[in-house]
């Protein structure tokens, strides 16, 4: 089974990941543009996932020019469902030749608002963004990681201050469920 932690655990700063091949989820926000460089800097080969083209081509850029190793795959986690994940999982291992770390960095949060005021359409995202996606990412990456002798499963999940509070919403009970998901 692979290694489960979060993500200000993981890679320990001074890694060496030459020669690995790491799935960075949600690539184009701060966090997960910052953990894809940090990745490429330390030597592995980076595929970013995002929903946003022009920001997964611009980080593209930002890592090729760098020196480093990286592939886009551009995937929308709202409306995506396990044939997708399967088709990137089969993209992944036809031209990475494996993989050795899934890392889950994507978030959807719309603002802090009421329950009365949080349209059933954006709770309904914010669990399948937050909650469903990162489980079958998982799911589906499983296969790819179990055939790596040191792979490795890394969530970025918000402190107390999300989780069990007022107006956080779907995000928040995603939150939970994804502290869950890791046992």
């Amino acid at each position: 089974m692979p290694e489960v932690a979060c993500a200000d655990d993981w890679p320990a700063t001074g890694t060496d990941l030459s020669g690995q091949v790491i799935l960075v989820v949600g690539a184009t926000g701060g966090l997960g543009g910052a953990f894809a460089l940090r990745a490429a800097q330390a030597g592995a080969e980076v595929v970013l996932v995002g929903r946003r083209v022009a920001a997964l081509e611009r980080l593209y850029d930002d890592i090729d020019a760098a020196g480093g190793k990286v592939a886009l795959y551009p995937l929308n986690l709202a409306g995506a469902g396990p044939d997708d994940y399967a088709k990137m999982v089969e993209q992944i291992r036809n031209q990475c030749g494996g993989l050795d770390a899934l890392v889950v960095v994507s978030a959807h949060l719309r603002g802090l608002t009421s329950i009365d005021r949080t349209p059933p359409d954006d709770w309904l995202a914010a669990l399948h963004v937050n909650l469903s996606a990162p489980f079958l990412l998982v799911q589906s990456c499983l296969p790819l990681l179990r055939e790596r002798e040191r792979a490795a499963i890394v969530f970025a999940i918000n402190g107390p201050a999300s989780r069990g509070r007022a107006y956080w919403g779907g995000y928040g009970v995603a939150q939970h469920g994804l502290r869950a998901l890791l046992g």
